[in-house]
């Protein structure tokens, strides 16, 4: 029976120490939540938790685009198939015959020129022959008007030259003719050289135009002679070179 009441007065001890334990407790658990509400500065953001990383989801394999065929091997296809055709082996053969007409024109192109025909040798000159005539005799007549010589130059179609040398004299009986040749000799001396300068060489070169040349001769004279006609022409001198 007594141990039954101490043991009660125990707990009943126990019992009120533990409440004042717990109203002693009680401000220092309010002081703490006070300070924390006057101290702002003690306030921290708090750390926002980062979100955790999506695994990265692999995109969906795509089916590669089958490779197209180059423009190159499409010509090149067609090409073999135009050629296994009769037109492409008619076109082959064409093409062959023209390149290869093609190359020999270049190879013929690139050779040297055939050497120069040998130069013709110079045509050989045919040395015409000399024409002298005898000097007639100025015996007989009275009155003889001497003209000076000519010497006229002819162009020959060889591109040679050859030449007159003539010497006339006028012969007449009468005085009155005689004066009147003398007051012309320069306008018939150069009527005579325009005549011989104008005339063909080879009518000039034939003796057998001996008669013939005096009488054009006269005709020219007479042409400038005012009464009378002079009638003869004696050469006195005639060659050709």
């Amino acid at each position: 029976m007594a141990d039954e009441t101490q043991q009660k007065e125990k707990a009943l001890l126990d019992t009120e120490e533990l409440s004042t334990g717990e109203a002693q407790a009680a401000p220092d658990s309010d002081k703490v939540e006070l300070d924390l509400d006057d101290a702002p500065f003690l306030d921290e953001e708090e750390e926002v938790a980062p979100e955790p990383e999506q695994p990265a989801v692999p995109a969906p394999a795509v089916d590669a685009a089958p490779a197209r065929p180059s423009v190159l091997a499409l010509l090149v296809e067609r090409a073999r198939e135009f050629l296994a055709t009769k037109k492409g082996k008619i076109a082959l053969g064409v093409a062959g015959t023209l390149l290869a007409g093609l190359v020999g024109l270049l190879l013929w192109s690139d050779s040297p020129p055939p050497p120069p025909p040998p130069a013709p040798p110079p045509p050989v000159e045919e040395t015409a022959p000399e024409v002298e005539l005898e000097p007639e005799s100025t015996t007989g007549y009275d009155f003889i008007v001497s003209l000076e010589p000519f010497m006229v130059e002819y162009l020959q179609p060889n591109g040679t030259y050859r030449f007159l040398m003539a010497r006339f004299s006028l012969a007449t009986g009468s005085e009155r003719v005689s004066f009147d040749v003398r007051n012309k000799l320069v306008v018939l001396r150069d009527a005579i050289f325009y005549y011989l300068r104008n005339k063909d060489m080879l009518f000039l070169s034939d003796t057998n135009n001996v008669a013939q040349l005096k009488k054009d001769l006269l005709s020219v004279i007479n042409q400038y002679m005012a009464g009378d006609q002079l009638e003869v022409v004696l050469i006195e001198e005639y060659l050709i070179k």
